[in-house]
């Protein structure tokens, strides 16, 4: 069963730091590198951190983060030395491609004023560096240079859910030409349709597929809005994008931590 980061135990937490500690151990990497990686923390700036981690006191919302990051880059060694905390996944084939084709720094989330525009963004690679507060208004702002079909996923915890990109119809795809555009996207009042969680804080993962109609079609048939998406199914999703023979596929991720 996979841990939820969101709300691990000190227990948890300093059983993380143990698998850190091997993996630092077995690569090129210091403690400054893993927490670069994962957190953009400064180099020198983390002794007060790695002492809260050792101890297991680490925010969940870090450990989520790092966790995630062992997943994608180490989860051999991960599942070797803590397998009742890296199980394996059953939807390893979605991680894999989102960490072999995303994006990052394309896609970009702005935050919202209702009826006021734009006014600010929270961005940066691989996870935003400011925190969105719960009920605050927000739009993703997707640039890109491929014409075509767009759908979107989002994490919450571990499950992931498809994300409508027209709120008025509940529609999970929209076309898109080529360039800079705000969705979800209000045509009655021409500007981006506010969105917003008011429940899940901690950290949320979204990732934008951009392709020909035929293959968003068919990755999305059997998805509805606000239903999870089995990991057989999340499977079979990146199989389809893997195996497209026209390779139009094009992936954009961000990953953006919430606040209550």
């Amino acid at each position: 069963m996979q841990v939820d980061w969101l709300n691990a135990s000190n227990e948890q937490r300093a059983a993380l730091y143990q698998v850190c500690k091997a993996i630092v151990a077995a690569n090129p990497l210091s403690w400054d590198d893993l927490f670069g990686e994962t957190l953009s923390r400064q180099a020198g700036t983390n002794t007060h951190l790695r002492d809260n981690f050792r101890r297991g006191t680490i925010s969940c919302a870090h450990s989520a983060v790092i966790a995630a990051w062992i997943a994608r880059e180490h989860s051999e060694t991960a599942q070797d030395i803590a397998p009742d905390l890296f199980p394996t996944n059953a939807s390893d084939d979605w991680e894999t491609l989102i960490t072999d084709k995303a994006i990052y720094g394309q896609l970009k989330i702005r935050l919202l004023k209702q009826s006021r525009g734009i006014v600010q963004s929270a961005v940066s690679h691989p996870v935003a560096s400011k925190p969105i507060r719960l009920g605050q208004h927000f739009c993703f702002d997707l640039t890109t240079g491929r014409s075509g079909h767009v759908m979107a996923l989002q994490c919450v915890k571990t499950d992931w859910y498809p994300l409508p990109l027209d709120m008025q119809s509940n529609q999970l795809t929209v076309r898109r030409d080529a360039g800079q555009h705000f969705l979800p996207w209000d045509d009655a009042n021409n500007g981006p349709h506010p969105i917003t969680d008011y429940v899940h804080d901690g950290l949320h993962r979204f990732v934008f597929i951009i392709g020909p109609k035929d293959l968003i079609d068919a990755l999305t048939a059997k998805l509805a809005p606000g239903v999870a998406i089995p990991p057989k199914s999340l499977n079979a999703l990146a199989n389809g994008i893997a195996t497209d023979s026209s390779n139009l596929a094009e992936l954009h991720s961000i990953n953006q931590e919430f606040l209550a």
